[in-house]
């Protein structure tokens, strides 16, 4: 028969291997989740650092739109205010007018690239400029088929300038805010 000490040690030998098994398992299962855990700590990283420059592109995108749309009617007040003035004190020519009339359509294009990253409030007050731009072209316009019937008061630079400085306010406004976010959020 097998002696005391053969079962004793087959009973040790076999305890320890149980035991380094379920240790093992442990072990492997412990790791597992670690490593399930760090993937998903890394998506979660890497889907916030995409989002994060999605946000960068689309502010990148509107800042980039908004000033342009500011340049462009800072420039289209400038043309239309002079094109009024030349026309109170003398005539305008059809070249004059057409070029003038260019500024209405860049100004135009520029609002309907930048309405998408405005409220309607706010696109509102560029549409008010932009009619006060349109009304502005029908002076222009008679000045050049009657320039001795016009008169300076039609072209109501009160109201004109009050339009422009609203539109500029509101404009400058929004672009300050995304880059002071952007500024605050790299610092």
């Amino acid at each position: 028969m097998v002696s005391d000490t053969v079962i004793g040690a087959v009973i040790g030998v076999s305890g320890a291997i149980i035991g380094s098994l379920v240790t093992g398992a442990f072990n492997w299962l412990s790791t597992r989740q670690r490593m399930e855990a760090e993937r998903e700590n890394l998506r979660i990283r890497q889907q916030a650092e995409t989002e994060r420059r999605r946000g960068e592109y689309y502010l990148q995108q509107k800042v980039e739109a908004l000033m342009s749309l500011y340049a462009i009617l800072e420039e289209t007040r400038r043309e239309y205010k002079k094109t009024a003035d030349k026309a109170v004190y003398g005539e305008i020519s059809q070249e004059e007018y057409d070029d003038v009339i260019d500024w209405y359509h860049k100004y135009e294009r520029a609002m309907d690239r930048a309405a998408v990253f405005l409220s309607d409030e706010q696109h509102e007050i560029l549409l008010e400029a932009f009619n006060k731009i349109h009304d502005t072209n029908s002076f222009l316009h008679r000045k050049v088929d009657n320039p001795k019937q016009s008169d300076y008061s039609e072209f109501g630079l009160s109201e004109y300038n009050d339009r422009f400085n609203t539109a500029e306010e509101m404009l400058k406004e929004e672009i300050r805010g995304p880059i002071e976010a952007l500024h605050c959020s790299r610092y």
